[in-house]
């Protein structure tokens, strides 16, 4: 049992500083939605700045980083970043990359999120007063027309990217690439699922365009009904949404 504790704590000191920021980057939910996760070390070397006072995990504190691209992106870890982020040199540091500025089309990690909650059918299923397929592809708004069941989960993605466009550009019409890619991407989720016209009415978009976040992750929690019944995957939904939205853990 020695050997075994020695050996893990050697593994520990050798993984070092790189180790410390993988492992605590899971705690972003302790800190403000505009900072992050880092060791001490990591945060002054991507030129962001320490929050004082805070403390996320062991070894680590909240940090402000540094902005790019702009203004439009910040500055942090890699395996942080909702879609992987770009190498630049506005953000020096090792493994530190730009994050956020929305690109203006939904991410794989959004994807993945709509895929996850949408399910997949390889046939056709009546949904909303119209067939559908694939990851919650609706016929009654968009063609069918030569598709032919069963399809595959490739195919299925295939529609879902061709679907989810006109939700993207409903969310770019608020806010065009003033957003992070996160919340992009949360946004898109959202109005894909309830649609544009929900979107553009719910109080939701009201407290993204009065910039609180806090109120905007709210917001999501309250669409969690239909037929006037409170359903649990709506609820795990709208966590979800509002979880990447802020970037910590939500319930709604």
């Amino acid at each position: 049992m020695k050997i075994l504790c020695c050996g893990v704590l050697l593994l520990v000191i050798v993984w070092g500083q790189q180790a410390q920021d993988f492992l605590k980057v899971a705690k972003n939910e302790q800190c403000s939605p505009s900072a992050i996760c880092l060791s001490q070390s990591s945060c002054v070397k991507s030129s962001g700045t320490p929050v004082p006072e805070t403390k996320c995990g062991l070894f680590n504190l909240c940090c402000t980083p540094k902005t790019c691209r702009n203004g439009k992106g910040f500055c942090g870890h890699k395996i942080y970043c909702p879609s992987g982020g770009q190498t630049s040199e506005e953000c020096p540091g090792e493994a530190m990359v730009c994050c956020g500025g929305a690109t203006g089309k939904i991410s794989s990690v959004g994807i993945d999120m709509i895929t996850r909650f949408e399910g997949f059918s390889a046939r056709f299923y009546w949904d909303h007063g119209a067939n559908a397929i694939g990851y919650g592809y609706n016929c009654g708004s968009q063609s069918c027309q030569g598709i032919k069941p069963p399809i595959t989960k490739a195919f299925a993605k295939q529609l879902l990217m061709r679907s989810i466009v006109p939700f993207e550009n409903c969310v770019k019409r608020n806010f065009g690439d003033s957003i992070p890619q996160n919340v992009f991407d949360a946004l898109t989720s959202f109005a894909f699922n309830l649609g544009c016209g929900v979107f553009r009415g719910s109080s939701l978009l009201k407290a993204m365009q009065a910039n609180n976040y806090d109120g905007a992750a709210r917001a999501m929690c309250e669409y969690v009904n239909a037929s006037g019944r409170r359903l649990p995957g709506l609820v795990r939904r709208r966590a979800a949404e509002a979880s990447l939205l802020l970037g910590k853990a939500v319930k709604c």
